[in-house]
């Protein structure tokens, strides 16, 4: 429990989520209140290029924290399932108006930490490397750079490999996953792949290679003619990815999906043709927990709170990621702007109770998709076609407006 208002605020991890945060606070509290750590602060351009997709309740997250404007946007509507013939399995209906924005990670950050900067927010370049609680209660973070001390809360959004959470609490361990994706941002015009042209709505394919392992193949437009494209797969890759070239990556994706529809062969063979970077993740999972409970039980520290992958990774899928770390960085700043001395548990609770029940629901849908997935494709495809069209996109409105509100 707090024994005075909250002065200073540790955030290790300055990714979309931690950002997010940020300037949630200092809008809140105050910029000079707040902390940011993170060894690629002020680098964007060494970070990977990336697509991200965000939905509604995040989309006025960033709306809130003034940098919506700031971005290059594109409204698509929610993916729609295919067979590997290219034929719509599952789609929105006309009527549906829920449309996903995609965006550049790299644009957003850029905006996010030009607000952070201008709100007087304290970005600190350095990798954290160890985090402690101090003899007072309050933590300190250790970094490359030096160490910052007296953070009366300490919060963690360093992704799947979270310092914070390994240090504070080591009795929830990750473990990796056998689902892998590659990513790959096109980023040159679709009328260099003719057969691009005519997509204009995001999509998934889903397959099986001849292993029978499930394959799932997504396409999402960007704005100025960009797509980002990449394959998940369960455990078909080679187990030293990290030590294949780019041309083997390639190579090894061609053969999976040599069978598939209409542009997916053309994308493949156009990144390994003007050598497109990979971005590569190996899935990891966490047992997801709420801090509270942990503290309790002896488990870990009160006041540190874990925000985005480094609380529940979730895996690539509708667009998911960047939207819950946007979402968990608004609740969990309006909460903590909101705490006073002796009154803490009950923002931390209702905190705690708003991202499970958010969370609960982005999960049921990450399970109809691999539900679906892992169906015999034969099966499934006959299935999904003798629903009427109306019917399918019934479901697929009422699915997602459950699932993701």
């Amino acid at each position: 429990m707090l024994r005075k208002p909250v002065e200073k605020v540790c955030i290790v991890g300055g990714g979309v989520g931690g950002l997010t945060l940020a300037n949630v606070l200092a809008a809140n509290m105050g910029g000079s209140n707040v902390t940011v750590v993170d060894d690629n602060m002020g680098s964007i351009g060494s970070r990977k290029k990336r697509g991200l997709g965000l939905w509604p309740q995040s989309q006025t997250v960033l709306k809130n924290v003034a940098v919506w404007e700031k971005l290059n946007k594109h409204e698509i509507p929610p993916a729609a399932y295919r067979d590997v013939r290219g034929n719509w399995l599952s789609s929105c209906s006309a009527q549906n108006q829920t449309r996903v924005v995609s965006v550049l990670e790299d644009e957003l950050i850029n905006s996010l930490l030009a607000q952070a900067q201008s709100s007087m927010v304290n970005l600190v370049r350095g990798r954290a490397e160890d985090v402690g609680v101090n003899s007072d209660g309050n933590f300190s973070v250790e970094t490359t750079r030096g160490i910052i001390s007296d953070c009366d809360i300490l919060v963690g959004a360093d992704g799947p490999k979270s310092v914070v959470r390994s240090h504070l609490f080591p009795t929830l361990p990750p473990t990796i996953s056998r689902s892998t994706s590659i990513s790959i941002l096109f980023d040159g015009h679709s009328q260099s792949i003719p057969s691009l042209q005519v997509e204009h709505r995001p999509f998934e394919t889903l397959g099986r290679s001849k292993e029978g392992e499930p394959l799932r193949f997504a396409v999402v437009p960007f704005h100025n003619g960009h797509f980002c494209f990449g394959s998940f797969c369960s455990s078909l890759l080679p187990h030293s990815l990290s030590t294949c070239s780019d041309d083997q990556i390639y190579a090894y994706m061609k053969m999976l999906y040599a069978g598939f529809h209409s542009p997916i062969p053309e994308l493949i063979e156009y990144g390994r043709q003007h050598k497109l970077e990979l971005l590569i993740e190996q899935s990891t999972e966490y047992t997801s927990f709420d801090p509270s409970i942990l503290e309790q039980e002896g488990g870990g520290p009160e006041h540190v709170y874990l925000i985005g992958d480094a609380w529940n990774l979730l895996p690539p899928n509708l667009a998911q990621g960047a939207s819950v770390s946007i979402e968990d960085a608004w609740e969990l700043g309006l909460a903590i702007a909101r705490m006073q001395p002796g009154m803490t548990s009950h923002q931390s609770k209702e905190f705690i109770t708003r991202r499970r029940q958010r969370h609960r629901k982005y999960r049921q849908f990450t399970g109809f998709t691999h539900f679906i997935s892992n169906l015999n494709p034969t099966l499934r495809d006959k299935t999904m076609k003798m629903v009427p069209s109306w019917a399918n996109s019934y479901i697929f409105d009422r699915s997602l407006m459950e699932s993701l509100g």
